[in-house]
């Protein structure tokens, strides 16, 4: 009789987590998958896009030594040095200095993360802009600043960083 009941209540479970199953994955709608597809899409950039993207990362460093911090660089420590900035001041700012921020800062975090760790900068299908790091490893920089300013150190610029870092090491162990 025992092994009748736990049978019963086996295939109950399994009929259970089935119809669950069932209601989580589904066919994306036609809307979807187009807005998908058009998300991963990628390009290269024009010479003019990535003078642009050099000039903020660059102008991003000038601010920060007017600000005295001579050292700020490419490195980690400068890149946590910035997230402690948005830390502190991001909920004070406007949103046209978010937005404004968030593109500067990002062009920044961007060539941090491919001065450290290669990659280049792609222009995704909605017109966005991502590192690519390796094969298929797309990392959003100015979304991350933009998030961090906005939502404090749970998206964090340097965690991103650091996720790119352990990627980066994950992948060179599984290829080589």
């Amino acid at each position: 009789m025992k092994k009748v009941i736990l049978t019963i209540l086996i295939l109950l479970s399994v009929n259970t987590l089935a119809a669950d199953f069932e209601t989580t994955i589904r066919k994306p709608t036609n809307d979807e998958s187009k807005r998908l597809e058009l998300l991963l899409k990628t390009s290269e950039l024009s010479e003019s896009e990535l003078d642009k993207l050099k000039k903020y990362s660059v102008l991003t460093i000038n601010m920060l030594h007017d600000l005295g911090h001579k050292n700020f660089n490419f490195e980690e420590e400068s890149v946590n040095l910035l997230s402690g900035i948005i830390d502190k001041e991001g909920s004070a700012y406007s949103d046209k200095t978010k937005n404004a921020l968030s593109t500067l800062w990002g062009a920044y975090l961007g060539a941090a993360i491919i001065d450290n760790y290669g990659g280049k900068w792609v222009k995704m299908g909605d017109g966005s802009y991502a590192v690519l790091v390796g094969v298929s490893n797309y990392v959003f920089p100015m979304v991350r600043v933009y998030k961090h300013i906005n939502n404090g150190a749970e998206d964090s610029i340097l965690a991103l960083y650091k996720s790119v870092t352990i990627s980066t090491q994950k992948i060179g162990v599984i290829t080589h």
